[in-house]
């Protein structure tokens, strides 16, 4: 079916004197400044004015929280191209997973076949589907808050794995870690040719590979080449990705989202319910499998995370991250 290109963001609504205030001034969230035009739409303006004391700052504080949903609901960005919806990660620079993110982008999942869609292609930016999970701010978190993260992140795996529609990875760029992650889940890895790597790194992080992520690498290239690549590290190109069965095809970074919809609508070709069914037979181990897991796994990850020498290495990757 033709594409419609269309963007579907969460509805971002005011009450009228919250309009009134915003237009009055301006707010800031996420190091975006933004003001509020007609109720809904936000827009850039000039730097923002201090919040004041009292019912006029209490206002202003109210507007300055619902502007910060509607940025952060938009992190996923829903394009239609007829049945296939693109969810395309929206969080500039590099799409780092932050729990919010997650918890979106489970929602999206979930409810897409329910706003018409019957496949789904996870896409990313040009040169960047996602760096993993977001490290600077994982590393600022409390122990209950970690695990709050980490539930978010194993809920997102869990919503693509057990996706009632076919789901193909856009691998649109570089893809470490929790990026890797995202599109072991799919049915279908689509990765742009070029100077791009994919991988689960995150043992040369100092981090241990959970047994989920084990798993789906696993299935994905076989128990030898699996274990291989998690003890190793090692960051494929394209080719030697494809090689080892890691992604599934190739394409122009600029023709990756279009390759993946292209399988997306030759997939569908079948009829619905066998093919439902046919991918819950065959994925049901797997999300038995995340499922019976996570548990153990955010436990093993939360007491690692907070040893000294592991702290030591986040906190100076984050240093370099940020140029320190």
């Amino acid at each position: 079916m033709p594409s419609t290109n269309s963007v579907k963001n969460p509805p971002f609504l005011l009450t009228k004197p919250e309009i009134r205030v915003a237009k009055r001034c301006q707010v800031t969230s996420g190091g975006d400044t933004l003001g509020v035009v007609g109720g809904f739409v936000p827009v850039p303006v000039p730097a923002p004015v201090p919040v004041p004391d009292g019912a006029m700052g209490r206002l202003r504080r109210r507007v300055r929280a619902r502007v910060t949903m509607y940025l952060e609901a938009s992190m996923i960005n829903r394009m239609i191209h007829g049945e296939v919806h693109e969810l395309r990660l929206n969080r500039p620079p590099v799409n780092a997973l932050s729990p919010d993110l997650l918890r979106f982008l489970a929602d999206e999942v979930r409810r897409s076949p329910q706003q018409g869609a019957r496949a789904l292609v996870l896409s990313g930016r040009e040169g960047m589907f996602s760096a993993g999970l977001d490290v600077p701010v994982l590393i600022e978190l409390e122990r209950e808050d970690l695990g709050h993260a980490l539930e978010a992140f194993f809920d997102a795996i869990e919503a693509l794995a057990s996706s009632s529609v076919p789901v193909a990875a856009a691998i649109t760029g570089h893809s470490p870690a929790g990026g890797a992650v995202l599109a072991l889940c799919c049915d279908r890895r689509v990765m742009a040719r070029g100077d791009y790597t994919i991988g689960l790194n995150e043992v040369r992080l100092g981090i241990p590979v959970p047994r989920i992520v084990a798993d789906l690498a696993t299935r994905a290239v076989g128990t030898r080449v699996g274990e291989s690549l998690c003890v190793s590290g090692e960051l494929l190109g394209p080719e030697k990705a494809l090689e080892t069965g890691f992604v599934d095809q190739l394409a122009p970074v600029g023709e990756v989202v279009a390759t993946a919809r292209k399988w997306c609508e030759s997939i569908i070709e079948a009829p619905a319910g066998a093919l439902a069914e046919t991918r819950s037979v065959l994925l049901r181990d797997l999300v038995e499998s995340i499922q019976s897991q996570q548990e153990d796994d955010t436990r093993a990850f939360t007491e690692e995370w907070f040893q000294p020498d592991l702290q030591t290495a986040m906190r100076d990757l984050v240093a370099r991250l940020k140029g320190g």
